[in-house]
C-alpha cells in the first residue's frame, strides 16, 4: 500500500514537471513568434516592441537611475550638496536622520566614498537626508565644526550628533551608523529618548530638555515629581 502511495506521488511530480516544461516551451515559443514579428504587430496595434538592444539601454537607464535616488520625491533618495546655510536648515528636521559628509572633489578618497553615499541615500531615502559640504567653499564652517581629516561624516538629529566615521569606510559602516540610531525616529509614546551627549528627547515633540532625566522616567507626571 505505501509502495502504491509513493510511486503515486512520485507521477504527480513527473506529471507537474511536465507540464511546467510544457508551458515554458509554448510561452517561449510565443515570445520567439511575436519578437519576429514585432514589427507586424506594432503597426496593427500601434504599440512599440523594443529590441534587445534597446531593452537593455532601457533597463541600465533605469539601474541608474535608481542608483541616483531618482523616484524618491524632492530631494529625498539623492545626496545633496549644501552651504553652510542650508545645512543649518537641514539641521532643524526632526522628520529624518541627517548625515552629513564633508569631502573635497579633488581628494581621491572623497570621490571613492561619493557612491557610498548616493547608495545609502537611496537605500534610506525615507529616514536619512544625506548632504555634502565641501570644504574648500565652507571653510568656516569646516573650522566652527573642528574638522581634520576628510572624509569625515557625522550622523545628526536636529542639530545633536548621534555618531561618526571619517576615512574611507565601508558602506556597512555608514548603514551600521543609520541603524543603530533608527530608533530616534520612531521614540516613544511614553518615555524620554536620552541620547549620546546626555540630553533627552520628549515623546511626540521631540523637543530636546536639560539633562536629568533618567532613560526609564516618562515625561509629564514624572517631571513634575522631580521637581518636588
Amino acid at each position: 500500500m505505501a509502495e502504491k502511495k509513493k510511486n503515486g506521488c512520485l507521477s504527480c511530480l513527473v506529471t507537474l514537471f511536465l507540464l511546467g516544461l510544457i508551458a515554458t516551451m509554448l510561452l517561449g515559443g510565443i515570445g520567439v513568434v511575436a519578437y519576429m514579428n514585432r514589427e507586424t504587430i506594432a503597426d496593427k496595434f500601434d504599440i512599440t516592441i523594443p529590441t534587445v538592444e534597446e531593452a537593455q539601454k532601457e533597463f541600465e537607464k533605469a539601474l541608474k537611475n535608481a542608483e541616483s535616488g531618482k523616484g524618491f520625491s524632492g530631494n529625498a533618495g539623492k545626496m545633496q550638496q549644501v552651504d553652510a546655510a542650508k545645512l543649518a536648515e537641514e539641521l532643524k528636521r526632526d522628520d529624518m536622520l541627517v548625515l552629513v559628509s564633508y569631502s573635497a572633489d579633488w581628494f581621491e578618497p572623497c570621490r571613492q566614498m561619493r557612491p557610498e553615499l548616493e547608495r545609502l541615500a537611496w537605500k534610506y531615502g525615507d529616514k536619512v537626508s544625506v548632504v555634502d559640504v565641501q570644504v574648500d567653499e565652507e571653510q568656516a564652517l569646516v573650522k566652527k565644526q573642528k574638522i581634520e581629516i576628510i572624509p569625515h561624516y557625522r550622523l545628526m538629529y536636529m542639530g545633536k550628533e548621534l555618531a561618526s566615521a571619517e576615512g574611507h569606510v565601508s558602506f556597512s559602516v555608514l548603514e551600521s551608523m543609520v541603524n543603530q540610531f533608527e530608533s530616534v525616529l520612531e521614540g516613544s509614546k511614553s518615555r524620554a529618548l536620552v541620547m549620546p551627549d546626555g540630553g533627552v528627547i520628549e515623546p511626540g515633540g521631540r523637543k530636546w530638555v536639560p539633562e536629568g532625566f533618567s532613560k526609564t522616567m516618562t515625561t509629564g507626571e514624572s517631571r513634575k515629581d522631580a521637581k518636588k
